[in-house]
């Protein structure tokens, strides 16, 4: 194109109205056909302005919206052929669309020509994982060799590793047992080496040497295939002396022990943690062995031989983390055997550490609630203290159990005070909603109504939500809450928070800046899926309304991981004069979205499983990423590893799965409420346990509820000895009360 020509079209595109607004509008309210037609008649009329704009990519992505993939297909490559700067995505597109017409061949020929060039950093990822699934399904391995390896850095440059080992294996007949010791030596608990280590295993029964045998045995180790790891790392040791105690012989023997202990074959692990115990040269290897000794005894159901180990434990490095837990279990062990004097010089020698601070809360917290619900309060208040002093209990913690011993002590006022502190902040925190229970029910429900009438006069939005939420009527909840909700209308600071409309996308900042990047292009053709990275920059969460606006283009769809964290930044900045139930549900679905929700609903119902709470396990997990992979090869929405998943398979008569198949949600999800029901079954449906058991294990969950003395899972809750899986626990309740919620709101 001339100077000239390009001056003129700049002209063009900066005085003719943008078709890309109405374009966006038609996409959101599903006017498919309509938004096709559009795209037609600009490219007609507008060629080279359309072309410019990224048009011809749209018209494309229309198409496989619409299910017309070889019209899709033919639109992608049409694309390739101007000068755009949404090329790439055009050739990425055009790969993707033919592996879904079943021409994985092409799709590697194509997808291998981007990577030759310099595509976009975020491009690369996704084109590797697609060469990947191209080349397993058929398409030729040369193709790497018009691929500069060495550009790749990072999680890329494994991953094309990766792509030249199994080629490597494919080829034949004489496995790559060098490539793949060379690649696990970089790293095993990384899913990539689970990747690579599956073909070798499946292929072959016995590795060519002891390393390479010790390196497929901890990856299966890292990854939660741990009767494989047994055999690896027994044939491994087999008729000879144990792996040396160099890092790998140490890795070894800890993984042998660690999967024993995960089939619960606790007396097993046992006797290995005590050999690691005696045969390492390193203090904290000795401590970290001596407390997993404590924990399989203690399993095992050995409870004197823990207490020795723990003792042991703290002995050998009183001042390390191992050290701590230790004190903090010998505290739970000496409590639950009655002998409340010990368990108190526990929590003093806690206390003498403020880097023990976490476990002096848990501590503190653990002996005053196990007071408190067997009826002894003349403890409860100083230990509470100590665990405030910690700063490490929340709010909702310390607010609720002062609220239980107020209400122990007859102090009524207090302790609906208290109740109130507890639920104001996260309302569907479980304590809160545990609160709500309490104060809805004798001897506190008339004071709280009274208290409800008092403060339904305020013009103090806070006030009123307290007037709301005590009231008994729904008829008086939702009259005391439309009386805040209007008052918050008439705020400019707080409007948009219970107003829950997206800002129109006429009214978008996009329209008014240069847009430079190719990913600003494709937000402005509202393929914000394409580039969820870019999303943030336009729709700030400093902004509640641009940012919840930018959240609600990724929610339900394949970015609704990105949506997800954007709209909590959002919330983040949530005025606290702004009650969360108030929010308008249309913004509270940012935060809570349900994407394949009639199948998450059916699925659930034919188990027998709270709908709610299989979507709340699923954002937990996965943020709704049928893609997402942990560290550990979990996978899918429901982050099941593959020995797992191939159970649950077995026992509903599927065929077995490979871990391709854990990224279908059309597996992932019946799988996830088939897991859910038989924990359901095994804790009697309490939901806490349930929780815990899918993060930490059941036999710890189930030695978690023996130190409680109640079934109210609140305590459960204050006795989850881990805090990953006490943080869990509450996020997966949270999240299941805020699906009811929303339900509820939608009858």
């Amino acid at each position: 194109m001339s100077l000239f020509g390009a001056l003129a079209l700049v002209a063009t595109i900066g005085s003719a109205p943008d078709p890309r607004p109405r374009l966006i509008e038609l996409s959101l309210a599903g006017k498919l056909r309509e938004g096709l037609v559009e795209v037609d008649r600009e490219l007609t009329l507008e060629p080279e302005r359309s072309r410019a704009l990224g048009l011809d990519l749209l018209r494309g992505d229309l198409l496989e919206r619409l299910g017309r993939m070889r019209e899709a297909t033919e639109a992608f490559a049409h694309a390739l052929g101007s000068e755009s700067r949404l090329a790439a995505w055009s050739r990425f597109r055009l790969a993707r669309a033919q592996e879904s017409l079943g021409h994985p061949e092409v799709a590697a020929g194509i997808v291998a020509t981007l990577l030759a060039g310099s595509p976009p950093e975020s491009l690369e990822k996704r084109s590797l994982e697609l060469l990947r699934r191209t080349l397993e399904a058929g398409g030729d391995c040369r193709l790497l060799a018009g691929v500069p390896r060495d550009r790749f850095t990072g999680e890329s440059r494994r991953l094309f590793t990766l792509l030249e080992l199994g080629c490597r294996n494919r080829a034949g007949p004489s496995p790559a047992w060098s490539e793949l010791r060379l690649f696990l030596d970089g790293a095993t608990d990384d899913s990539l080496a689970w990747e690579a280590a599956l073909p070798f295993l499946a292929l072959h029964d016995s590795p060519p040497d002891r390393t390479t045998t010790l390196l497929l045995g901890l990856t299966a180790y890292h990854h939660r295939d741990f009767e494989l790891a047994i055999r690896l790392l027994g044939q491994a040791n087999s008729g000879r002396a144990r792996a040396p105690f160099d890092t790998l012989g140490n890795a070894a023997a800890y993984a042998e022990a660690r999967s024993e202990f995960w089939l619960g074959h606790h007396e097993r692990a046992a006797e290995l943690y005590r050999k690691i115990s005696q045969e390492t040269r390193s203090e904290e290897t000795r401590a970290d062995a001596l407390y997993q000794l404590a924990r399989s005894r203690e399993l095992a159901g050995d409870l004197e031989g823990a207490h020795e180990a723990f003792v042991s434990t703290n002995l050998v490095a009183p001042r390390s983390s191992w050290g701590s837990a230790a004190l903090f279990s010998l505290l739970r062990l000496e409590y639950s055997r009655g002998d409340f004097p010990s368990a108190r010089r526990r929590l003093t020698a806690l206390q003498a550490n403020p880097a023990f601070a976490s476990f002096t809360a848990r501590g503190a917290l653990f002996l005053a609630v196990s007071e408190l619900v067997r009826g002894r309060t003349d403890r409860v208040a100083s230990l509470l203290a100590t665990a405030e002093r910690t700063r490490e209990i929340s709010a909702e913690e310390l607010s609720y159990w002062r609220g239980r011993l107020a209400e122990r002590l007859g102090d009524l006022e207090r302790a609906l005070d208290q109740y109130l502190q507890a639920a104001a902040e996260r309302p569907f925190h479980p304590l809160a909603v545990a609160a709500r229970a309490r104060w809805s029910s004798p001897p506190l429900a008339d004071r709280a109504e009274a208290r409800g009438l008092v403060l339904a006069s305020s013009s103090d939005p806070r006030q009123l939500w307290s007037a709301a939420v005590l009231a008994v009527s729904r008829e008086e909840r939702n009259a005391r809450q439309a009386r805040g909700v209007a008052l918050l209308a008439g705020n400019g600071d707080h409007a948009a928070w219970v107003a829950g409309r997206p800002l129109p996308v006429g009214s978008w900042p996009l329209w008014g800046r240069r847009l430079d990047r190719p990913e600003d292009l494709l937000l402005a053709l509202g393929l914000a899926a394409e580039a969820p990275g870019v999303v943030s920059r336009h729709f700030p969460a400093s902004q509640p309304q641009l940012g919840l606006t930018g959240a609600s283009l990724l929610a339900g769809g394949p970015a609704t991981r990105t949506g997800i964290a954007l709209a909590e930044a959002v919330f983040s900045r949530r005025p606290r004069q702004v009650p969360l139930e108030w929010v308008s549900n249309g913004w509270l679905e940012l935060l809570y979205p349900l994407p394949w929700a009639s199948l998450i609903r059916g699925q659930a119902a034919a188990r027998g499983v709270e709908p709610a709470l299989l979507a709340a396990v699923i954002r937990e997990e996965s943020r709704f990423d049928p893609q997402a992979v942990s560290p550990a090869a979990a996978r899918g929405l429901n982050q099941f590893v593959l020995p797992t998943a191939r159970r649950l398979a077995a026992a509903g008569g599927l065929a077995r799965l490979e871990a391709r198949d854990l990224h279908d949600p059309m597996v992932a999800i019946p799988l996830g409420a088939s897991y859910l029901a038989e924990l359901g079954q095994r804790f009697q449906g309490e939901l806490a346990a349930v929780a815990a058991a899918y993060n930490a294990g059941e036999e710890q969950t189930a030695l978690w509820q023996r130190s409680c003395h109640t079934g109210e899972p609140e305590e459960l809750l204050a006795k989850i000895g881990f805090g990953e899986t006490r943080a869990y626990v509450t996020r997966v309740l949270e999240s299941r009360n805020a699906y009811r919620a929303l339900e509820l709101a939608r009858r």
